[in-house]
């Protein structure tokens, strides 16, 4: 596409330099200085993260295409999740944070002209920028893993309760559904180790339902109602992908 390939650790290693982030929350600038992460960890009013009124679902594709602000605004709800599950996704934080960074400089840079996703990788894809579609691709696959967690936890709480599960296998689960496909053989087994480290199901009710009379199923409802669209969000970034014959063979 008219520049050297570059790949996800070379992207991450070079964008980290110059980012600062919270080693507490772990959070973009952009969230941080509009206050939305503090509004959303702290917020014991809202009967729980995903009926809080700050929180942003993926928008439904339109014609074949998603809308850029709309979409960056429900990734930054993606992060502030995954601040409820410990040091395990401290490293996917910092991420797709450096990520958003990348994104958010560049629909910035190209705002008139990247008013959808599709635009936004045509315009790279014109610019011969190869940085974008890789981290935009990335963040694809992460949200994928979101979907399948999120439904994961969903299908367990509908369970018998002795069959039900714990979130390191919930987790495991999900992850051989999504992410598991695109990383190699040393990253597949670093996650298997640190998914044994993830919270109990019931310490990860209480932080998402802020303490307050934490109903798991009615949590694990309205989560998948928060992210009914993102299936044909993920179908949709496909698509174009394929459209534009952007490359998608990257892994980690």
């Amino acid at each position: 596409m008219g520049s050297k390939k570059v790949s996800p650790n070379e992207t991450v290693n070079s964008e980290k330099e110059n980012i600062k982030l919270s080693d507490e929350k772990m959070i973009s600038p952009e969230i941080k200085n509009g206050h939305k992460v503090e509004k959303a960890l702290n917020n014991s009013k809202s009967k729980n993260f995903f009926t809080a009124p700050e929180r942003v679902a993926f928008p439904a594709p339109v014609n074949g295409d998603i809308n850029s602000e709309e979409f960056l605004a429900a990734v930054d709800d993606y992060i502030i999740f995954f601040h409820n599950f410990g040091l395990l996704f401290k490293f996917a934080i910092n991420e797709t944070n450096t990520f958003m960074k990348i994104i958010r400089r560049f629909y910035e840079e190209n705002k008139e002209t990247c008013k959808t996703i599709g635009n936004m990788l045509a315009c790279a894809k014109r610019k011969g920028d190869a940085e974008l579609s890789l981290v935009l691709l990335w963040l694809k696959r992460g949200v994928e893993f979101y979907y399948a967690f999120l439904k994961e936890l969903h299908d367990n709480i509908c369970l018998p309760v002795r069959q039900q599960q714990e979130t390191s296998v919930l987790a495991s689960v999900a992850y051989g559904k999504s992410l598991k496909n695109y990383h190699g053989f040393m990253a597949i087994n670093a996650v298997k180790v640190a998914m044994k480290t993830l919270p109990y199901r019931a310490t990860v009710v209480k932080q998402l339902c802020h303490d307050a009379h934490a109903d798991e199923r009615a949590l694990y409802e309205a989560a998948m109602k928060h992210i009914r669209h993102l299936p044909r969000v993920v179908q949709t970034i496909d698509d174009i992908f394929d459209r534009l014959q952007l490359d998608t063979s990257s892994r980690g």
